[in-house]
């Protein structure tokens, strides 16, 4: 009986040694990458950082590539976050007649899609760990992101827009509203990354509808501005470029100088031709100025910008400084002190 058992505990024991044997083979055969064990991070990223990093994985045919792929895909986690939540909600409204145009455009931006995470915050990326695997031929690079780091730069980033947004807010007028919306969008771009990160988002000290609030009021006050407009054949959208402007500040912009107005603005727009040395070129000078009055004829602002553009003809030159008055025009209407 004794040598019965003894050859039964043997037989026992090499088959439970068999099945870890076996066990462990195919497990290492897993983990394993050219006789090497390949790291957990590769397919678990986490596991290569600290409850306080964000970490992602990149792949390449070499080290550099590797690493620059890991970078992107901490730029792509945002991406897809942020476009998940993203919605764009635009109201615009343009009524026209013989007296002129009317426009009620409403710029309701509840979130703005975005496509790329601000350079500064980026710049907090940093490769931890780089596995060549010389069974696939491939570099892997694993890169982080301090979470609190990255945090602090979303709100050094945002802090100076909500003291701007609260400024144009207590200034109330039609273009610091507008300014103000614009700043909104460019918050919350930034303020959806921040919540990717912490899990809600940063407060706001100034509320979306507050300033769309009182956006609509002003545009219910129904403020008529008579546009007249003097600039060469060529450029005669400069006119439609303020009447743009003003109505998207909620003006409502006559054409007709006999119509009920409160403000009058009268632009011009004039043009040098300079010296080019470069034959088949020519060089012009764009004179943009631009007055406001009240009703009984008195100056309230100014506006005044050269730009100073080059091209094959006058035509090409005015239609590459066009978007430059275009964008002046806009971020700089709150000087003609209407309102």
């Amino acid at each position: 009986m004794k040598c019965g058992s003894l050859i039964f505990f043997c037989v026992m024991l090499a088959a439970l040694t068999s099945c870890s044997t076996s066990s462990v083979s195919k497990s290492e055969s897993k983990s394993k990458a050219g006789g090497r064990e390949r790291p957990a991070w590769i397919d678990s990223p986490q596991e290569g950082c600290t409850e306080a990093e964000m970490c992602a994985v990149g792949e390449g045919a070499g080290k550099m590539v590797a690493e620059a792929a890991a970078r992107t895909s901490i730029a792509q986690f945002f991406e897809t976050h942020v476009k998940g939540d993203s919605t764009v909600t635009t109201t615009s409204e343009t009524k026209s007649s013989n007296k002129g145009i009317d426009s009620g455009k409403v710029n309701e931006t509840t979130a703005k899609q975005i496509e790329e995470v601000t350079d500064e915050v980026l710049k907090g990326v940093v490769i931890k760990k780089t596995y060549d695997d010389t069974k696939l031929k491939s570099y892997f690079a694993l890169a982080a992101i301090n979470k609190e780091e990255a945090l602090g730069r979303f709100r050094d980033e945002m802090k100076p827009l909500d003291t701007q947004m609260e400024e144009l807010l207590k200034d109330g007028r039609r273009s610091a509203l507008n300014r103000a919306l614009k700043i909104n969008e460019k918050r919350e771009a930034l303020n959806q990354r921040y919540a990717v990160l912490a899990g809600m988002p940063y407060p706001a000290k100034v509320s979306l509808a507050d300033l769309l609030g009182k956006k609509r009021a002003k545009g219910k006050e129904n403020v008529a501005v008579f546009v007249e407009f003097e600039a060469p054949k060529e450029a005669q959208d400069l006119k439609n470029l303020v009447s743009g402007a003003l109505t998207d500040n909620d003006y409502k912009v006559v054409e007709d100088d006999g119509a009920p107005h409160q403000y009058s603005v009268q632009g011009e727009l004039v043009h040098e031709q300079e010296h080019m040395s470069v034959a088949g070129f020519e060089q012009h000078r764009f004179i943009l100025k631009v007055r406001s009055m009240d009703k009984s004829g008195a100056k309230l602002g100014a506006l005044d910008t050269t730009i100073v553009q080059n091209g094959r003809s006058f035509t090409q030159c005015l239609a590459k400084a066009l978007p430059e008055l275009k964008q002046f025009l806009k971020d700089n209407l709150v000087l003609l002190n209407m309102d």
